[in-house]
């Protein structure tokens, strides 16, 4: 079982300065955690700057990393903010949970637990749920992807904060567990990172407000370096894609793949398992239950398939198939349908139906 441990500094109650808070209600943290979430406070995460009109809701300034805590890795999903609930001396926030822990999962649940205020509710009260991901637009992934196949130092995300954070939570989805602790995620900086030498995956300060500092803005519009070597794969460009399909879709890795030591490994793998089949293999594959018809290259193909085969993808959806091959198949034959000339009917609506009872 995994144990979520709340750090805070900033006083909310006093404005006496930017300190260590325990909230009266709940005991206070483990000293390490103190003592890890102290070092990211004068490193890479301070506070907000006082004159910030900050707005946790529209503008959440949220960022994820990989820590040590006496020798031990853990996730961290770090709050900040200034004014309002996070008080004139500014809050900043640290939950931290062991690196065994998804670290798309703790991004997910970890801001489900945001206040509406923007403030991060202590775990204890709201719990860490399960939450579906928000939705992203597929040209955002493409960006985020691009640049880590290319081994950018520093990858700027397109969008508004809330953009940012959606488009963060799809991409830790989708990347091995290696790569996402290579970078630091964060919807927005403070300041230009000089005490993390990670590649910074991140979004823009919002124009809405105050605070800026010009010399990020001149950092973050610069050409980045190149920290790790670009993939070389023939097929990384489809690889991309299928990559951008599972997270626009809402998918994660499967464990095996999660586990692999780069994203050159990784493409190696996705060509070999998920693209080296085209459309003549769908009935097979329909018939062994395989996932890969269910999202990304597969269900493009299953597409065209049942394009050009309605009668037997209806055949087959008579015959029965296992839930998630039954509502891919269904949905594709509705769509095909809805795109047929006027008069068709390639769903066989009644009483065309009949045709597919001896599988004709």
């Amino acid at each position: 079982m995994n144990e979520f441990v709340l750090v805070e500094y900033g006083d909310r109650k006093n404005g006496g300065g930017f300190i260590p808070y325990v909230d009266e209600r709940w005991p206070a943290p483990p000293p390490a955690f103190v003592s890890a979430a102290e070092n990211l406070v004068r490193g890479n995460v301070p506070p907000p700057p006082e004159k910030t009109v900050y707005d946790g809701h529209h503008h959440p300034m949220w960022s994820l990393r990989l820590v040590d805590v006496e020798g031990e890795p853990h996730w961290c999903f770090a709050v900040q903010g200034c004014g309002g609930a996070f008080g004139r001396s500014a809050t900043c926030q640290f939950l931290f949970v062991s690196a065994d822990f998804p670290p798309h999962l703790l991004w997910s649940r970890a801001s489900a637990c945001v206040r509406p205020d923007g403030l991060l509710a202590h775990p204890d009260v709201v719990g860490i749920a399960h939450m579906p991901r928000p939705p992203v637009s597929a040209h955002a992934v493409l960006v985020g992807l691009r640049g880590l196949f290319s081994g950018d130092s520093r990858i700027v995300l397109p969008g508004s904060a809330v953009d940012v954070a959606a488009l963060i939570g799809a991409l830790l989805a989708v990347l091995p567990l290696v790569v996402v602790a290579r970078h630091v995620w964060s919807t927005y900086l403070v300041r230009r990172p000089v005490r993390d030498p990670r590649s910074i995956v991140t979004g823009r300060w919002p124009q809405e407000l105050p605070g800026a500092n010009p010399a990020l803005q001149h950092w973050m519009e610069r050409a980045p370096d190149r920290a790790y070597p670009p993939v070389r794969h023939p097929q990384a460009d489809e690889v991309v894609d299928w990559l951008v399909g599972l997270a626009v879709n809402g998918n994660e890795l499967p464990p095996s793949y999660v586990t692999q030591p780069d994203v050159e490994a990784l493409s190696e793998l996705v060509a070999v398992q998920q693209l080296d089949f085209d459309r003549t293999d769908v009935p097979r594959l329909l018939d062994a239950g395989d996932d890969r018809l269910t999202f990304g290259r597969g269900r493009a193909l299953l597409a065209e398939w049942v394009a050009d085969s309605p009668v037997q993808a209806i055949t087959r959806l008579v015959r029965g198939l296992d839930e998630a091959h039954e509502h891919a198949v269904f949905d594709t034959v509705l769509d095909v349908h809805q795109r047929a000339a006027p008069g068709a009917n390639l769903a066989l609506f009644p009483p065309a139906a009949s045709r597919v009872q001896d599988g004709t």
